[in-house]
């Protein structure tokens, strides 16, 4: 094309010429074919009027290269995005990338009024193809997956479209189209698939016939067969319905196969069987032709009936774990699974299945094990291991009256409880109590030798007893809380910092009014002196917290405090006897523990010693 141009130009420079060329000089804009022809005979006429100028030139030679397509060309893009240029006007534009890639489209008019291209995508990234203003495809955006191409061209408003289309090659091979031919027995749909998709082949025939071979490479479908009537051939016709005349055409259901010699009777439902005998044979005398075998639900039957040799087969048909019962009086079924060691009963209304019961607290359905044999109206005791034995006693008591039974035995009367039984006395031989445990009400009191109780022990809250006068009064004379004392000696060396005593600590609960004693022995007290203060999880109220302490070195006071803990200096005595008590009102439970420390650094040790002791008791 361009050695065309070329050549035109050379003539056209080397002569003198006169043309008509309307406008002068012409457009330079793309143009359909006749009108760029049309320009060229008008332009470059026969010299016989109008000069042939080199703008006429210019213009006719620029409309002839804007009007055709640039030289094919490949333009390889390998990046994530591409906006397309003047310089792809005719090119195929390849894009390989392993993401996706955004190719953007300037508007469809100026440069690109008159603009096509060819893209193919040869990556395994969608691309994305996106217009600034115009569309694409008739659409905002158009994508062209991994292995398809499309002809893009502008209509100098939008971008229109030939495709995308599937560019791949699959399989390697050269086929481009596959289809399928069936029987006419069959309909294909589907076919040819010249890309790709499923070729659907369906039944063709007549509804209530077969198929059958008209020729020896062709199928065909017979008319419909009539119901309960043989099926004869009819060559290649087709098969069709025949009829019952006589035996000729009759189906024989045999239970065993036949064998020779053996002879072949009709059964009850008109079907030829084998008697299992020569005909002629004698048999059993009877007319039995069929036996079967009907069961209850819970069973299942095989093998029936028997119309000739055979075994009738009853086999169990329930839940696993259940058991069988009666829903009515003409029929059984089978119960859930029950529970295991779990009693079972009946069901709640009649006629439904049993189920799993428990072992309820009055032992209305608890099982025991009994060992021996039991007599009539002999009282049953428990024995080592847990069974139930005949004690060998008649009876186990009156209603409500004193337990019956041999002496040192306790027993329950019939009305399942202590009947009439207010005290029980008697000595405790030191380990014949084991695990005795009293409600949370219980006394236990102590006689006073006339047959009364003067004195008792009674829980009165957790961690509290009370002694008392053996009644159930919570007002005794003491209501013990804790005793605690430290094993081993602690002492601080260089330390004015308090700590905890190791067993120098006790629980108390919120809401109560506690008294408490401390005592303790200190020594290496010339040096460093000592501070005794209180401390521990629990909150005290210091409304209602009063007490006082001291500390003596022989017969000198050392330390003295109320309300607080108690800090002293060196002393001259280097042994001291320290004791504080007091009251206090915890407001949440927890612990009181005593802590210790020097209260001067020194090197010389400043000890609380052992069998210090802490002891607290409750308000009564």
């Amino acid at each position: 094309m361009v050695r065309y141009v070329l050549a035109l130009l050379l003539m056209l420079l080397c002569s003198p010429a006169l043309a008509q060329c309307p406008p002068n000089p012409p457009s330079t804009t793309p143009a359909q074919k006749s009108t760029v022809i049309g320009n060229i005979n008008n332009c470059f006429a026969d010299n016989t009027s109008g000069a042939i100028t080199p703008s006429i030139l210019r213009g006719v030679t620029t409309e002839m290269v804007n009007s055709f397509q640039q030289y094919p060309g490949v333009n390889a893009t390998v990046g994530p995005t591409y906006t397309l240029a003047t310089t792809d006007f005719g090119q195929m534009i390849t894009t390989n990338n392993a993401g996706a890639i955004t190719f953007n489209l300037p508007p469809a008019t100026g440069s690109f009024s008159s603009f096509s291209f060819f893209i193919q995508n040869l990556g395994t990234g969608t691309v994305t193809l996106t217009p600034t203003t115009s569309t694409v495809c008739g659409a905002v955006t158009k994508t062209v997956p991994t292995g398809w191409g499309a002809y893009i061209v502008s209509d100098g408003t939008n971008w229109q479209c030939l495709g995308p289309f599937n560019t791949a090659v699959v399989g390697g091979g050269t086929v481009s189209s596959v289809g399928l031919l069936m029987p006419a027995v069959f309909t294909v749909s589907n076919s040819p698939i010249i890309s790709s998709g499923n070729i659907t082949v369906t039944a063709n025939g007549t509804s209530g016939g077969i198929p059958y071979f008209n020729t020896t490479t062709t199928m065909a479908s017979s008319g419909v067969l009539t119901a309960n009537l043989p099926v004869i051939g009819g060559g290649a016709a087709g098969p069709s319905v025949g009829t019952r005349s006589g035996n000729t055409t009759a189906f024989a259901t045999v239970g065993t196969p036949f064998a020779n010699s053996q002879c072949v009777t009709t059964d009850n439902l008109g079907n030829l069987t084998t008697t299992g005998s020569p005909c002629g044979a004698t048999g059993g005398g009877g007319t039995v032709q069929s036996v079967g075998l009907s069961m209850p639900g819970v069973f299942t039957v095989t093998g029936s009936p028997v119309t000739v040799t055979g075994s009738l087969t009853a086999t169990a048909a329930g839940t696993q774990g259940g058991i069988v019962y009666f829903p009515t009086a003409a029929t059984m079924a089978s119960s859930g699974a029950f529970t295991a060691n779990a009693p079972i009963i009946g069901g709640a209304t009649a006629g439904s299945a049993p189920v799993s019961g428990t072992r309820s607290s009055t032992n209305s359905t608890t099982f025991v094990t009994t060992t021996g044999a039991q007599t009539s109206g002999h009282c049953v005791s428990i024995d080592a291991n847990g069974n139930h034995i005949d004690s060998g006693v008649t009876g186990c008591g009156g209603s409500g009256g004193t337990p019956g039974g041999a002496t040192g035995t306790v027993q329950f009367n019939s009305g399942g409880s202590f009947g009439g039984l207010t005290n029980v006395t008697g000595s405790l031989p030191s380990g014949n109590l084991t695990n005795a445990r009293l409600s949370s009400t219980g006394v236990l009191s102590w006689d006073n030798g006339s047959g009364s109780a003067d004195l008792g022990v009674r829980r009165v809250v957790a961690n509290v007893a009370s002694f008392s006068d053996g009644g159930t009064n919570t007002n005794g004379w003491h209501q013990w809380v804790g005793e605690t004392r430290n094993s081993s000696e602690f002492s601080k060396t260089n330390d004015t910092t308090l700590a905890d005593v190791p067993g120098l600590s006790v629980t108390v609960t919120s809401g109560r009014i506690y008294h408490f004693e401390f005592d303790g022995q200190i020594n290496g007290t010339s040096s460093g002196g000592g501070q005794i203060f209180f401390a521990g999880t629990a909150n005290i109220s210091t409304s209602g917290t009063r007490y006082t302490g001291y500390c003596i070195a022989g017969t000198v006071v050392a330390g003295f405090a109320v309300n607080t803990g108690i800090n002293f200096a060196p002393t001259v005595n280097n042994n001291l006897y320290c004791s504080i008590r007091g009251t206090f009102a915890p407001t949440s439970t927890g612990t009181i523990t005593v802590q210790f420390a020097q209260n001067t650094l020194s090197p010389t040790s400043s000890i609380l010693r052992a069998n210090s002791t802490l002891f607290l008791w409750d308000t009564p």
